[in-house]
């Protein structure tokens, strides 16, 4: 089926349970535990390091998804929308989690040249010390991350998140347990009620749905601290070469047991910046705005200005019109900036 917005063809692919966001290996909680497959016998799958956008590439984020790799060379050169779903072993129910929009498979002479950068020793290192961490690090699994490459690529705004995963109670979806690139059933209704907005409709807590929502599936999402480092570093040389290191302060306490990531003295008022480095903007938009607002307003013992979200996502225009009804409805004053990791340049707020 052809996706009518992008143009692409939909597939469907199934992908190894990860509690981490595919930022890192997350560990047994959810794998299989069957010896025949490889994360049964290993704890982990590739597929683990899916999204880590710390190591984008010339603009893109390159990856590796079994069902991809199992039949790479039919698929090299194409360009697709995928769906991803993952089974969660402890819960035995299938999770849609991320849709992938203009994925493009690589082909062999692409992954030949890529696969130097992508495995560059400090980033294998790395790989091997998560590993390590939740006691996965064997002769077998250094092995595998010698001959680890990427099959796909994709940008990273070219990625949605649901955030939290559905659970998955389509009959079509729920047959498929191969990890193969399947093709999209047109009897699935998931993407047009996604696409289609908010509609009210009555129902009961006693509806499917409703209650494989309520199962054990609770996924932490992760930051990645490293680029939250790296945007902290870049925040503060900003504002303090336009504003003044007296005027700045970072991790700043807030009297009630937590810190602020960054403030500004403004005369006798405050501008108030917390970094968020999720990899879904309406993760970082959400967590970061419960925290800006309990830190300027559960005590009214000082004057904030504005309370100001830094990510490195770009702004959707639904994030956009979203801080925007919140400064003229509710007269929160809220702002959104975004670090651009190519030039190392913060935008304007908006």
């Amino acid at each position: 089926m052809i996706d009518p917005i992008t143009g692409n063809e939909r597939r469907i692919a199934r992908i190894t349970y990860n509690s981490k966001g595919w930022i890192e290996p997350s560990g047994r909680e959810g794998k299989s535990k069957s010896k025949d497959a490889y994360e049964g016998k290993h704890g982990m799958g590739h597929e683990e390091w899916l999204f880590d956008f710390s190591k984008i590439i010339r603009g893109y984020n390159y990856g590796f998804i079994e069902s991809i790799y199992k039949n790479q060379g039919a698929y090299a050169g194409k360009t697709f929308d995928i769906y991803l779903f993952t089974l969660n072993h402890s819960d035995k129910v299938k999770y849609w989690i991320a849709v992938i929009r203009n994925c493009y498979i690589l082909t062999q002479e692409e992954i030949d040249a890529i696969t130097p950068t992508y495995n560059k020793p400090t980033w294998r290192r790395e790989r091997e010390e998560q590993l390590n961490e939740l006691g996965l690090l064997t002769a077998a699994t250094q092995h595998g991350l010698d001959v680890f490459f990427p099959v796909v690529r994709f940008k990273k705004e070219d990625v949605q998140f649901f955030d939290p995963p559905i659970p998955i109670t389509d009959t079509y979806i729920n047959n498929l347990n191969r990890y193969q690139l399947f093709k999209w059933d047109g009897s699935i209704k998931f993407v047009e009620n996604l696409q289609s907005g908010f509609q009210f409709k009555p129902s009961t807590p006693n509806n499917p749905l409703s209650k494989v929502i309520k199962g054990k599936y609770e996924p932490r999402s992760k930051e990645v601290q490293q680029l939250h480092k790296e945007i902290s570093v870049a925040l503060y040389n900003e504002i303090a070469d336009k504003y003044g290191k007296d005027n700045i302060g970072c991790d700043v306490p807030t009297g009630q047991g937590t810190f602020i990531d960054m403030v500004r003295k403004n005369g006798n008022d405050y501008v108030f910046y917390e970094i968020k480095t999720y990899n879904d903007l309406r993760k970082n938009i959400r967590e970061a705005f419960g925290q800006l607002m309990e830190y300027a307003f559960w005590k009214l013992d000082k004057q904030v200005k504005e309370i100001i979200i830094v990510t490195d996502q770009k702004p959707s225009n639904d994030s956009m019109t979203y801080m925007k009804y919140l400064r003229e409805n509710f007269n929160v004053p809220i702002f959104y900036q975004r670090l651009d990791l190519n030039t190392n340049r913060l935008s304007a707020t908006f």
